[in-house]
């Protein structure tokens, strides 16, 4: 129980909106995803923890969840979903050098790190959308 305490609320409240992304497709099934997402994503960002819970555990529910409602080729977006979030959205500062799409960001917006951080995230959860969406009707 300790390590609820422990989960990062940004984390938690990003891990809920991911699903929450499909829900013109997944409806109903958005009140079991969102939850169990959330708490994956969290989790998965807790020091010595493994990254695998956000990268491909995440976007399977989504995907298998998204299969369910509409079949076809949807799973297809479980392994694109897992490159994106590959990228990382890590900003640079004095203890890391960030991934290299804040880095990107962070020239754009010229050193601002709170612009950065959200273009960079944006453009990570536009991807993840886009993930999916390429194969859904």
């Amino acid at each position: 129980m300790t390590w609820l305490k422990k989960l990062n609320r940004s984390e938690l409240l990003i891990g809920f909106l991911y699903p929450l992304m499909f829900v013109a497709w997944l409806k109903w099934l958005c009140l079991l995803c969102c939850p169990l997402c959330s708490l994956l994503w969290a989790a998965s960002g807790m020091e010595g923890s493994d990254k695998i819970w956000r990268r491909l555990v995440c976007p399977s529910i989504v995907g298998f969840a998204l299969f369910v409602v509409m079949r076809g080729f949807v799973l297809l977006g479980i392994p694109l979903s897992f490159a994106v979030q590959s990228i990382g959205y890590g900003i640079p500062d004095s203890t890391d050098k960030g991934s290299a799409l804040g880095r990107f960001w962070m020239k754009v917006c010229r050193n601002s790190a709170l612009w950065a951080n959200v273009f960079t995230r944006g453009t990570i959860y536009a991807l993840l959308f886009v993930s999916f969406r390429i194969f859904l009707k």
